[in-house]
């Protein structure tokens, strides 16, 4: 008897021995990676902006960010709170989404409990989790794409269990509905990772009345208490940001021929067609259709962003495999062999290719050079680079201890309108996208006239040519700035205020 209790007990302990072991692991290794360079470009930005809203600067008025508000106060109790205790906001926000991570795989799993099966149920899709959750983002660990998928997924889940009947605990399921209005507040777009999911339980239960379970409702209250929030107090984001986001950041994305050359955007929309695979073959299995609807719902908001970059098809592909995992563990062995096997080896590829395209993927430009030129010339600078590549700024900026001297992330208007107006515009949308542009070079020249930055750089003559078209600027640089240096060979050009 105590033999069979042991064996019992083990058998119920097995489910979480694989994602415990990678989630330790897979922490561990990126503590490692907790360097310089190691937190991405976007978050790095979304620090400063915490940052310098707690010295009393406005948000969307005196620094100009383009995302709703979720964006920064998502990041807002990490960074004032290594702000109090001195130590680094990077360090705090990588911990605390390592303890997203490992509170999501934990809510999964006690909702897996509730979906209908044994532990052979719940292993795959754990350790599968884990692999998404920790291997899988990479550089991207950190981003709102990565905090949203796993805010999500527990209130997912959730309905997976209530499209089978189950009844997850009152108190499970308000947490995961929680987190899910959190996840969805992130970006607009998430709000059908829980709608489509919830529209999808009622349906194949034929009960209306679970559009508005615990999960659903506390999901919609949290997203209604933030939407008041964004009006209410963040409401200058509708005039100039919601202007430039509509007529130059949107402007600007990569065409279907990326996915060709780029080995992380093939792995991830492989991932999303098996996903899809998985979905079809387990067609009568409510619940793994109900998850396939936040795989429907991710793919949705890619689409809607337009973009195409590979941080943003992450939660697809995530979804992708997740949905694979659960159609596999719940998968009948009455049901055909040879379609079987050919699943399970593809989702092994995929989760594979998806771990080790990791190391390749959300690559940035090596700024090892730019930063030891910046450097030379003074130590913890006040800084403005402008370049046509958003990516060189943060987080070299932080790295090297400078202060960021502009209202502006970088000259991504530039960048996003000189893609555009290459490409053609309409003759409306082209003169909005020059008058933003000119915008951008107005708000430069007054950032360099106020601040006075130590440094200035200029990814090319092609950018220097570029700004000094506007009268403003010119003012404001010619006569203050002088040059100082070159670095990658003479791409950036750097100039240093007179008597630094």
């Amino acid at each position: 008897m105590a033999r069979a209790q042991a064996a019992d007990a083990g058998q119920r302990f097995l489910p979480f021995l694989p994602p415990t072991l990678l989630a330790v692991l897979a922490l561990y290794c990126l503590t490692l990676a907790t360097g310089p360079g190691a937190i991405n470009g976007d978050t790095s930005w979304l620090i400063t902006v915490v940052e310098r809203m707690a010295r009393g600067e406005r948000v969307y008025i005196d620094i100009l960010e383009t995302n709703p508000p979720m964006a920064f106060l998502i990041y807002w109790p990490a960074v004032r709170l290594a702000g109090l205790a001195g130590v680094s906001p990077e360090m705090l926000v990588f911990w605390m989404t390592g303890g997203v991570a490992l509170g999501s795989i934990g809510l999964c799993a006690l909702q897996l409990r509730h979906v209908g099966a044994g532990s052979g149920v719940a292993w795959l899709p754990l350790a599968t989790l884990a692999v998404v959750f920790l291997l899988a983002p990479s550089r991207s660990f950190t981003q709102r794409e990565h905090l949203a998928l796993m805010l999500l997924m527990p209130a997912v889940l959730g309905f997976s269990a209530r499209a089978e009947g189950g009844q997850p605990p009152l108190i499970l399921a308000l947490v995961c509905g929680v987190a899910a209005g959190i996840g969805a507040s992130i970006k607009p777009h998430f709000v059908l990772i829980v709608a489509l999911p919830a529209l999808a339980t009622a349906i194949a239960r034929r009960d209306w009345r679970l559009l508005f379970a615990p999960e659903a409702l506390a999901a919609a209250m949290v997203f209604a208490a933030y939407v008041t929030l964004w009006i209410t107090v963040y409401g200058a984001f509708f005039d100039l940001p919601l202007f430039l986001t509509t007529n130059t950041y949107r402007l600007y994305a990569y065409g279907p021929q990326h996915y060709l050359s780029d080995l992380p955007a093939l792995i991830f929309l492989f991932a999303f067609v098996i996903g899809l695979m998985a979905m079809a073959n387990s067609a009568r299995e409510r619940a793994i259709v109900t998850a396939g609807m936040a795989l429907v719902g991710f793919a949705v908001a890619f689409i809607e962003q337009g973009k195409g970059f590979a941080y943003h098809l992450y939660p697809v592909a995530s979804a992708g495999l997740i949905v694979t995992a659960l159609a596999l563990g719940r998968a009948s062995e009455a049901a055909d062999a040879g379609r079987l096997r050919g699943l399970r080896l593809l989702f092994a590829a995929s989760c594979l290719g998806a771990a080790l395209s990791a190391q390749y993927s959300s690559r940035y430009p090596d700024s090892s050079d730019l930063a030891r030129a910046i450097t030379a010339v003074k130590q913890r600078p006040s800084l403005i680079i402008m370049t046509f590549d958003i990516a060189v700024n943060f987080p070299l900026a932080r790295d090297i201890g400078a202060t960021w001297a502009s209202r502006l992330q970088s000259t991504w208007i530039s960048n996003s309108g000189a893609h555009a107006l290459r490409r053609g515009l309409p003759p409306e949308q082209r003169e909005r996208t020059l008058r933003a542009m000119a915008m951008e070079r107005d708000w430069l020249s007054q950032d360099i006239a106020s601040n006075r930055p130590d440094i200035v750089v200029f990814d090319g003559r092609d950018m220097l040519e570029h700004m000094l078209k506007g009268d403003s600027f010119r003012h404001a640089f010619d006569g203050l700035h002088e040059p100082a240096g070159e670095a990658q060979n003479g791409r950036f050009l750097i100039y240093s205020r007179k008597g630094v």
